[in-house]
């Protein structure tokens, strides 16, 4: 198989040699048939089995893993003799006469809600693991397993096949939706804000904000599609890869004469309620009074010996908050502190 040419190139990721490859980019530029291909490469090859991993075990039923892959093993692999199920990939060994002596395990398909479940279960010779579409449209955003928490279920899977060998190299793939998302603002990856075409990396993880080479920017200037949503919001995400959920409006800095009124817990996160009453303005910050008593939790979870547990309507100070968001008297500091603290908020309200 060749790698680069007009289409994005694993290869140039691969001597980072982190564990954790988050590849953002435009659609159609060949990072998920590039991955799916150097997989299945290895595979056959080396003997390095990959993990497929989606997010239900509805989507494995549907027969995901096999779609995934029909298009790089026709193209690429048409010599060789797979077979793929809902749970795996394998190779078919056949003897001079056809017959079947022998079935080399290429890969497994996995699901995030499965992530308890395989505990038990053992990987040895796993190498790799493929996440596609990590992120999801705004409109879909209630498709995350587990809500927000779902990282936390991806991140048992890793541990579960690679047993703390730090040996399995994953690849999370996906289109420009919101940068903004459970896996980026996760402690464990914490991506910071990157330009596009940049690449940044921590100790373990590496996130590319990929682009088109400029072969492929010369046949997308040639598309009469392309060209006829250029002035959309969808081009933007289709053709020049820009983040097209991420909604920058009511950002702003919280003022010198904001005080304090009360702290919210929420996933773990402490947001802290502030108000500038000359501009009739409230501000939430991740930072807030740590003396202040009013410091309330909205889930269970949050809960704790120092907080109060209440998301009632009848709340004083939560109908407040939740009456100035719907006038549009709420400001957040960041993008980060909105994306958190709007989803607290729809608790209130």
């Amino acid at each position: 198989m060749k790698y680069g040419g007009k289409y994005w190139n694993i290869k140039k990721i691969l001597p980072y040699q982190r564990c954790f490859n988050l590849i953002n980019g435009e659609r159609s530029i060949g990072k998920s048939y590039t991955v799916e291909g150097f997989f299945l490469e290895r595979a056959l090859k080396k003997g390095e089995e990959f993990v497929y991993l989606v997010r239900t075990q509805d989507e494995k039923k549907k027969g995901v893993f096999e779609k995934a892959f029909s298009k790089v093993v026709a193209q690429e692999f048409s010599n060789t003799s797979i077979e793929t199920t809902t749970e795996e990939m394998v190779l078919k060994i056949e003897d001079e006469n056809g017959d079947k002596v022998e079935e080399q395990t290429l890969g497994y398909c996995l699901a995030l809600s499965e992530a308890v479940k395989i505990k038990k279960r053992s990987f040895p010779n796993v190498k790799w693991l493929l996440f596609d579409e990590y992120m999801l449209e705004e409109k879909q955003s209630s498709g995350y397993v587990n809500g927000w928490s779902e990282p936390d279920l991806f991140l048992s899977i890793y541990h579960t096949i690679d047993r703390e060998r730090d040996k399995v190299i994953c690849f999370l793939l996906g289109n420009n939706t919101s940068f903004y998302n459970p896996y980026h603002m996760h402690p464990a990856f914490n991506i910071p804000n990157v330009n596009k075409g940049e690449i940044w990396y921590s100790e373990n993880v590496l996130f590319q904000w990929a682009v088109s080479t400029d072969e492929m920017k010369e046949d997308k200037a040639k598309c009469k599609f392309l060209k006829m949503i250029d002035k959309t919001d969808y081009g933007k995400y289709a053709k020049y890869g820009d983040y097209v959920d991420d909604n920058v409006n009511f950002i702003g800095e919280r003022t010198s004469k904001a005080k304090h009124v009360f702290a919210i817990e929420y996933e773990g996160v402490t947001f802290g309620v502030w108000q500038d009453s000359k501009l009739g303005l409230i501000f939430i910050d991740e930072k807030y009074d740590v003396s202040c008593a009013l410091k309330y939790a909205l889930t269970i979870n949050d809960h704790k010996e120092n907080t109060m547990l209440t998301r009632n309507k009848n709340n004083n100070l939560l109908m407040w908050l939740g009456k100035n968001f719907k006038l549009g008297n709420v400001r957040f500091v960041n993008m980060r502190v909105k994306i958190k603290a709007e989803q607290a908020i729809k608790l209130i309200l």
